[in-house]
This record gives C-alpha cells, structure tokens and sequence, in this order.
C-alpha cells in the first residue's frame, strides 16, 4: 500500500521517517525489518514513528488503498461464507460468519490445510475447542493444543511437536 500511495505523499505525511519508510518497503524484508525496528524501543513503536505513521495513514490516498485491499478480501470471504453456507444447506450468510471468514483469510491466509481432516477429526476438534473453553484461562492454550493435537494426530503441544498418527485407526 505504501509504494501505490507513492514517495511524495509518503514522504509529505512523514517528514522524518517517510523516507526510511520508503526504503523499507522498495528494499529487501532484511533491510526492511532493521529499518523498522528501529523506530522500537523492546517491542514498543516510539512516539514520533507512531505519530508520522498515523499521519501515513489517515492520508486520503492511503485510506483509498486500504479500502481497495479490504475489498478484495471482503469479496473473497463473503464468497467463501456463502459456499460454506450454501454446502451446509442454510441461508442467508450471517454477519458472524462472514467475520470469521474475513478473520481467517486476513490472519490465517484461508481454510486451504496443509493435512486434509475427516469428518471424526473435525468432530474431535471442535469438541476440544468446547471444553478447552471450560479450562482454567491461564492453561486453556495448552488444553487445546493437547486435545487438538489428539483429535488431528499431530500437533504442538508445550513447544514439542507430537506425532500421534499411531492411534489412527
């Protein structure tokens, strides 16, 4: 979004990072990462870089970018909410379930698994998400993860992966 708005208006809106900004977005994801970490101090986004980002993007041209790009997922996701609906045999979509769909392709790229799961997977899955929601909220993270890992057969559980394909049947 940054190279479409384009380096004068990034530069205009941030005269004193606007350009390092540039860089880091025209050069290498190394070189781009160095620059931006930069404006941290630990994990923490400094004021100034905060301030002339914030200008960046209430820019007109940048919010039209946005909205470009939103669009384009918001297209997809209301598609995939729909064939998802429609393969469930109900309609109309809901607005919850068009969020969903737009939170995963924006945080998790889409439904596309790289292990393909049954229908007793799934089932298992699901009913781990259920009771992991019952859990201590401090230890719900690791209750789902082991019981997610049963139900799938593989997973990560307290940073070790586990290969239960064993108990496949």
């Amino acid at each position: 979004m940054v190279v479409a708005v384009g380096k004068a208006k990034v530069q205009g809106a941030m005269p004193d990072f606007g350009a390092q900004l540039w860089q880091a977005c025209t050069g290498t994801v190394k070189a781009g990462f160095t620059i931006v970490r930069g404006w941290q101090k630990g994990i923490k986004l400094q004021a100034k870089p905060r301030a002339e980002l914030r200008a960046l993007l209430d820019l007109p041209a940048m919010r039209a970018e946005q909205d470009k790009r939103f669009q384009v997922i918001a297209s997809r996701a209301l598609a995939q909410a729909e064939q998802w609906h429609k393969d469930g045999g109900a309609t109309p979509v809901s607005k919850r379930l068009f969020c969903w769909f737009f939170d995963l392709l924006t945080q998790n790229g889409g439904l596309e698994w790289r292990n393909k799961a049954s229908a007793d997977q799934l089932e298992l899955l699901c009913l781990s998400y259920l009771r992991s929601g019952l859990s201590d909220p401090k230890r719900r993270h690791v209750v789902l993860n082991r019981k997610g890992t049963i139900a799938m057969g593989t997973g990560w559980v307290n940073g070790g992966h586990w290969n239960l394909t064993v108990l496949n049947d």
